[in-house]
């Protein structure tokens, strides 16, 4: 009975450093992130057009160039993929980023995909307007 207390003992001292191992990775992974959104920036070819994945990466660096970038969650853009948004603003791509805090508004990237060239960023409320046509007029 001794030995599988001591085992029980193990095993439970090693799971509160596994947890703070993890916790410790989380935490450098956040600037890891925002390194790589540089490095991963420098890639692009704007020449051929822009993918899914190249949106992604201009919208974070445009987000992170504004120099909000911890007023909202940049490791999950929200892509309007909204089939009447698609059809009427061809070859644009909407990024959205949530606030940290529920308050706040959300931040908006609008991304020429054929050009490679952010027309909007700022500052956005998607709830309240989803009428994009105030970008292009």
């Amino acid at each position: 009975m001794g030995k599988f207390l001591r085992k029980q003992q193990k095993i439970s001292n090693f799971s509160g450093q596994g947890i703070v191992l993890v916790f410790a990775l989380f935490l450098m992974s956040g600037c890891a992130s925002i390194e790589s959104i540089n490095k991963n920036y420098t890639k692009i070819n704007l020449r051929d057009g822009i993918s899914k994945n190249e949106a992604r990466i201009m919208a974070q660096k445009a987000l992170l160039d504004s120099g909000r970038i911890n007023k909202y969650i940049y490791e999950r853009p929200i892509f309007d993929n909204d089939l009447f948004v698609r059809k009427r603003y061809l070859n644009y791509a909407f990024i959205h980023f949530a606030p940290v805090d529920n308050g706040d508004e959300g931040f908006l990237i609008i991304i020429n995909e054929k050009l490679g060239e952010v027309r909007y960023a700022g500052p956005f409320n998607i709830v309240q307007n989803k009428d994009y046509d105030i970008f292009f007029n």
